[in-house]
């Protein structure tokens, strides 16, 4: 009987063993509770922190019904720490400065039974600790070139602005080398100070070298970001920039920020602004020569933002502001590059001379080479007052406002902005896409202009597709360089005695080469003069408004969609040149041609002796009549032609002709010209209708301005073939 009952009980414990739970439960008390099931948890969203020197303050999203926050942090090289937090922030603190932290958080709920369970962590995230304002020392180096003193952080380069403009010894000199190490963010630097104030008393660098920046600073690539100066210097001699005085060697650099620097003497001073130096110079010992080689250099550096240089309410200062350097005295700029985006400006407001250049403002010697400027932004040159007085001056160039006894080779501009000098008074204005004015050489350079350029004046106007105005001590060329202008520009001449110059290449020169460039022309240019004046003239050319020395081996292509629109009374437009002058010297047109295809139209402002000449290739080409000598210095047109396909509307007794619309005391050979639809011709002796408008009649002329060119005063290497593609006669350009 008990064997039976014990198999009994162990068949009944198996078959319960077996049943489904669902029903095992079923047969518990339907009162009883139900276990707890794990709650779902947020993980802590949107971790912030606000950074000191020491600390960070923490703050993030709170999870719902988490009683509280496990927060761990390093900082990869020791430090550790964990907490439990109650509420949805934590400082942190005890921390190094200009450290990066690495902070996770998990949340953590607990049931009303006192069971807790945790979110999963969030992702780490790094939070950087502020640099201190000013460093003890270096990241290290000992200041030789083989192993310079390294900065890694914005401290440390106050610390170099500090050594220089203390002039501490080891750390100031020539020879001394600096690396960056790290991309450097200068944000907290409400006002920073330029390394390098330069001198204290006023003058300039050259004769006071004080306080300048001497020694090398390699960028090693990186950048220098949040630049903000705001430099009001009580001097005659104010200077900023990231750089304020370069004496040493700059390279490989890349700048972003702000420079705005203006004087609060009113005592004829001299403002310099610029992204990386606000003052370039070359050390020269007493005897003039270089005593440190790579001085005043400029290698590899770009800037992208907004420059300002202001003269403030002094009246007879001087403004340069450049994306580079406001000024440079002397040294050499290569390979530099500047963006002025279309929110962005290089401005100088100065009081009786003012500068402007994307690259520099002003250069009095040395070079800027491969440098390259775009952007949709303004460069302009302005005035604190309306000026007055015969030497006043604005100036400004995408590349340089001007450039004196320094060259200018290799550049690139690109350029879709605004060139403006507004409101310039009495002032001389010159204005170029390259330079504003050259007083040395411009070579190998290429400007594309899509922007608006406008100047209102009533000195003397000057506007180049590479320069404005070719005007120095030295010799001025302009050599293998090509302009295409599809942008818009727009002069207003207020006085009766001063001249308009706009050319594709040049806008006047007075004793200059230029060789063997290129314009293309499909934008307007539209000219508006108070000229009465017998002697000034508004002049526009394809090339030259004004023309030099000689101008050889040049074309311009004006197509259809370009037009001009001058209202004056006294008017000079030609293809390639707007007048060619003779004066103590003759004048030589060589080898240039002009496709016109623009729509030109010449009307009287006031009506008063109204004159106008539009010509195929120039308005005007004349020599010169000497009187007491009684002999005349002739100009020469060789080896020229033009055709012409738009149309030339002249009002009144203005003159349109297919070479020249007036010559005298001039010399023509091996000159042609052809109208498609005939609208132009001309009877200019030594000039000549093309035979036909077709290959054929092309060679045939082709083989007469070739001998022309060969046989001309000017020996030049450059010779006419006809190009296929183009359906008419293209240069095969050389040199002198």
């Amino acid at each position: 009987m008990f064997k039976f009952k014990r198999i009994l009980f162990l068949w009944l414990v198996m078959a319960v063993a077996t049943l489904p739970v669902p029903l095992l439960l079923s047969c518990d008390d339907d009162n009883e509770t139900l276990p707890s099931q794990p709650l779902q948890v947020g993980i802590p969203q949107d971790i912030s922190a606000v950074p000191s020197e020491t600390s960070l303050q923490l703050s993030w999203t709170a999870v719902e019904n988490a009683s509280g926050y496990e927060l761990e942090a390093n900082d990869g090289a020791g430090y550790e720490f964990d907490t439990l937090v109650t509420g949805t922030s934590y400082e942190l603190e005890g921390l190094e400065p200009y450290t990066a932290y690495a902070i996770r958080l998990r949340a953590v709920v607990t049931d009303e039974a006192g069971n807790s369970s945790n979110s999963e962590w969030s992702a780490w995230q790094e939070f950087v600790t502020l640099d201190q304002l000013m460093a003890d020392d270096f990241d290290g180096g000992d200041g030789t070139e083989s192993a310079p003193y390294q900065i890694a952080r914005p401290s440390q380069l106050a610390l170099l602005a500090r050594m220089v403009n203390e002039e501490v010894p080891g750390y100031f000199e020539d020879g001394i080398h600096y690396v960056l190490t790290q991309d450097i963010d200068l944000s907290r630097y409400d006002n920073w100070t330029p390394i390098g104030t330069g001198p204290e008393d006023g003058r300039y660098p050259y004769e006071n070298p004080a306080k300048a920046f001497q020694g090398v600073f390699d960028g090693d690539g990186h950048a220098v970001t949040g630049l903000n100066v705001n430099l009001a210097g009580g001097n005659t001699f104010v200077s900023g920039g990231l750089f304020g005085v370069n004496d040493g060697s700059i390279r490989n650099l890349k700048v972003e920020g702000v420079v705005n620097v203006i004087t609060t003497t009113s005592e004829k001073s001299s403002v310099c602004a610029g992204g990386i130096a606000g003052f370039n110079i070359i050390a020269y010992a007493e005897d003039g020569i270089n005593t440190r080689p790579f001085s005043g250099g400029i290698e590899s550096c770009s800037f992208n933002g907004s420059v300002n240089a202001s003269c403030g309410s002094d009246l007879l200062g001087t403004a340069y502001a450049g994306g580079i350097c406001g000024m440079a005295e002397s040294g050499n700029i290569d390979g530099c590059m500047v963006t002025v985006a279309g929110d962005q400006e290089i401005v100088s407001v100065g009081g009786e001379t003012s500068m402007s250049g994307g690259i520099a403002g002003a250069m009095n010697g040395g070079r800027i080479t491969e440098c390259r400027v775009e952007g949709a932004g303004l460069i302009e040159t302005a005035f604190n007052a309306v000026p007055e007085g015969y030497y006043v001056y604005a100036q400004v160039g995408c590349v340089a406002g001007s450039v004196a006894d320094a060259s200018v080779e290799n550049c690139t501009v690109v350029y879709e902005g605004t060139l403006s000098a507004p409101k310039g008074g009495e002032a001389n204005v010159n204005m170029g896409v390259i330079c504003g004015n050259s007083g040395s050489s411009v070579s190998n350079c290429h400007a594309e202009f899509s922007g608006e350029a406008g100047a209102s004046a009533g000195g003397t106007i000057s506007f180049g597709g590479i320069t404005g105005s070719l005007s120095g001590y030295g010799e001025c060329s302009v050599t293998a360089s090509d302009a295409v202008l599809s942008g818009n520009v727009a002069i207003e001449q207020t006085d009766q005695y001063s001249d308009v110059h706009v050319g594709g290449i040049y806008g006047m020169a007075s004793s200059a080469q230029v060789t063997a460039c290129n314009a293309s022309v499909s934008g307007s240019i539209n000219v508006t003069s108070a000229v009465t004046d017998q002697t000034t003239n508004v002049n526009i050319g394809g090339i030259c408004g004004l023309g030099g020395y000689i101008t050889a081996g040049c074309a311009a292509v004006w197509d259809s969609h370009a037009s001009v629109n001058v209202t004056s009374d006294r008017t000079n437009f030609g293809g390639v040149a707007g007048l060619v002058q003779a004066s103590d010297n003759s004048s030589f047109l060589t080898g240039c041609y002009a496709i016109n295809g623009a729509a030109v139209s010449v009307s009287p402002n006031t009506g008063t002796d109204f004159v106008a000449n539009v010509g195929g290739v120039s308005g005007t080409f004349s020599g010169t009549y000497i009187l007491w000598y009684d002999m005349s210095i002739p100009a020469y047109m060789t080896g020229c032609y033009a055709l012409t396909d738009g149309s030339f509307s002249v009002a009144g007794d203005g003159v349109a002709k297919a070479v020249a619309g007036a010559s005298e005391y001039a010399t023509l050979s091996g000159v042609f010209w052809g109208s498609e639809g005939g609208t132009v011709s001309d009877d200019l002796e030594g000039s000549q209708p093309f035979s036909s408008l077709d290959q054929a009649g092309y060679e045939a002329a082709i083989s007469v301005m070739n001998d022309a060119i060969a046989n001309g005063m000017i020996p030049l290497n450059l010779s006419y073939t006809y190009n296929e593609s183009l359906g008419y006669p293209t240069l095969n350009a050389g040199g002198m």
